[in-house]
């Protein structure tokens, strides 16, 4: 018996016709939104970088773990605006949280010279030591934290379809199939 045979047989034992649960994944694919899922992500991942400055500004540090909401909130956004249940709404979540992270280090080491040195922050882009001490302020625990967010990013992208939900949509994904 192959894989086929028993998603089949455990299809019949519940009920499910086959058929009707095709014409609701197709639904559910066609709802999916991939501009959405950008938006959503980079809407969410600007937030998260909002509230990583907001936290360093305040308590004067950095703190690590701030990667990991980040990517729960660039996930989420992907999620709410995508609707994606492919790899695809996965990978832009992470891809978005990794230049948040990327968006954030820059902002980090620039807030950390213009306070040291009492400059603008644009002064501090510019200055020759950034390079110098974005680098050095890189360690293993900001690529943990990195992975731990583009991981959480990738899990919360995909639409979650609750079983409260599936009668309205097989009843929408049969009307909008039935009528065209």
């Amino acid at each position: 018996m192959n894989e086929d045979d028993s998603l089949d047989q455990a299809l019949d034992e519940a009920g499910v016709d086959p058929a009707m649960l095709q014409r609701f994944v197709d639904y559910v694919r066609a709802s999916q939104s991939l501009p959405g899922a950008i938006v959503g992500a980079v809407l969410g991942a600007v937030l998260g970088v909002l509230i990583w400055m907001l936290l360093l500004i305040i308590s004067g540090r950095e703190l690590v773990l701030t990667m990991c909401l980040v990517g729960l909130l660039a996930g989420t956004g992907a999620r709410r605006l995508g609707r994606g249940i492919e790899l695809p709404y996965g990978a832009v979540a992470a891809v978005t949280t990794l230049v948040a992270y990327v968006v954030g280090r820059i902002l980090t080491v620039a807030f950390i010279l213009s306070v040291r040195f009492d400059s603008t922050l644009l002064e501090r882009l510019q200055a020759p030591e950034f390079f110098d001490m974005l680098r050095g302020l890189m360690d293993y625990l900001d690529l943990l934290s990195l992975g731990g967010g583009m991981f959480i990013a990738f899990r919360v992208s995909f639409r979650r379809v609750r079983a409260s939900e599936i009668p309205e949509l097989v009843h929408e994904s049969y009307s909008a199939t039935s009528s065209a």
